[in-house]
């Protein structure tokens, strides 16, 4: 993890968190499928690898794959 990402990310995981909760119905997605859909962000040229934002739709991506009404802006889940 770079020195920005280490400094950035406790400050940012609780907002991932709410933010998530806030934008859903807060129907979450079985654990495999958030992995299954995070492991595809992790390889996209997209992600702000840093702060975790996808640099198309700017969500936090750790928390967007693990809800049910969410999908990726780029049509990749």
């Amino acid at each position: 993890m770079s020195l920005l990402g280490s400094v950035l990310n406790p400050i940012l995981n609780p907002i991932r968190e709410v933010a998530g909760k806030v934008m859903t119905n807060g129907v979450q997605v079985p654990p495999q499928l958030a992995q299954k859909r995070l492991k595809i962000c992790n390889v996209c040229p997209y992600l702000l690898k840093t702060t975790r934002n996808c640099k198309k739709c700017l969500c936090f991506v750790d928390a967007k794959v693990k809800y049910a009404d969410q999908k990726c802006k780029l049509g990749k889940w």
